[in-house]
């Protein structure tokens, strides 16, 4: 019979599985019984019913219940039954922003959940991540993306993709990962951890970098050793500093600087980005809205791309 758990669940079913998990209850039938032995085995739900009498799960779980074995089989099957048919046979090295954003954002609960925590206003490379799961699981996998308070959250559930990434705990297992890794990859590694971690300089100039990590420490060294011969790289505890030099050459997804941030103030946008599409100025739509001109136009470029605020002014000015 085939078998659904995935490597890992069926070392773990192995472990449990007793001889009383295959006799029959003494109140099934013959059907009844041969579902329990696909339960078991972790045939999903739709085909332990299909062309059988029953016309949903549940009636079929009452039965269930009524087996000695039950509550055993059925935690298995929660901890690690999953449909695994789409995780693709391709290695993470492959995906070095993937593994570098995770490293900084991502999080393994229960060796089933991948999950990954963004701010409210990281829409672009939450994307990003999306775009490289979809290559790792194909587009058929069920994946979500919520938005909790301030929070982005993606996660799905997968045992085999999750057997792909490895413990953030196990600095060893970094070191293996950074040693195969050529130099254009671990760039690219460097720009995911950015992209998670890290932030720009206004200051010192928009490739100037910072990364803070103390919940990976052991990524910082490996980090310094590889960028200095870019140009001037600075360790302190567990800040890395990056010049405009080396920063130049980190390829992340996305500077911080093309992800805008929520307007939080009183301006109503949407009223004044929807009179200006009518063609009124700034200034008329300043005095119509009780604010001034400054405030308008720091409220419109906040909220909407900038492209799109700088065409509609530029129209109501040829006008």
């Amino acid at each position: 019979m085939e078998v659904f758990y995935g490597t890992r669940g069926k070392k773990e079913l192995e472990k449990v599985i007793c001889r009383n998990c295959y006799k029959k209850h003494e109140s099934w039938d013959k059907e009844i019984f041969e579902a329990w032995l696909k339960y078991i085995n972790g045939v999903n739900r739709i085909r332990l019913i299909k062309g059988s009498r029953f016309s949903g799960y549940i009636s079929l779980k009452y039965h269930f219940k009524k087996h000695p074995c039950y509550k055993k089989v059925a935690k298995i099957r929660k901890r690690w039954f999953r449909n695994t048919r789409f995780v693709k046979n391709i290695s993470l090295i492959n995906f070095p922003w993937l593994l570098g954003i995770y490293y900084a954002d991502g999080s393994v609960h229960n060796k089933t959940q991948l999950s990954f925590s963004l701010s409210e206003y990281e829409n672009i490379i939450a994307d990003e991540i999306l775009k490289d799961i979809r290559k790792l699981v194909g587009n058929e996998f069920h994946i979500v993306k919520e938005k909790f308070g301030n929070m982005i959250n993606i996660r799905l559930h997968s045992v085999e993709l999750c057997d792909k990434f490895p413990s953030k705990r196990d600095g060893g297992k970094f070191k293996d990962i950074w040693s195969k890794f050529s130099d254009t990859s671990k760039i690219k590694f460097i720009g995911g951890f950015v992209d998670g971690d890290g932030s720009c300089s206004f200051e010192d100039g928009i490739d100037s970098i910072h990364i803070y990590s103390k919940s990976v420490p052991f990524v910082l060294s490996p980090f310094k050793n590889f960028l200095k011969k870019y140009g001037y790289v600075s360790l302190k505890s567990y800040s890395l500093y990056m010049s405009p030099d080396v920063g130049k050459f980190i390829k992340t997804k996305t500077h911080k600087r093309y992800i805008k941030k929520p307007y939080m103030g009183k301006v109503d946008t949407s009223l004044a980005f929807s009179m200006l599409r009518r063609g009124l100025s700034v200034r008329k739509i300043a005095k119509n809205m009780d604010f001034d001109k400054k405030t308008i136009l720091l409220a419109l470029r906040r909220s909407y791309p900038k492209e799109k605020v700088e065409k509609y002014i530029e129209l109501h000015r040829k006008k």
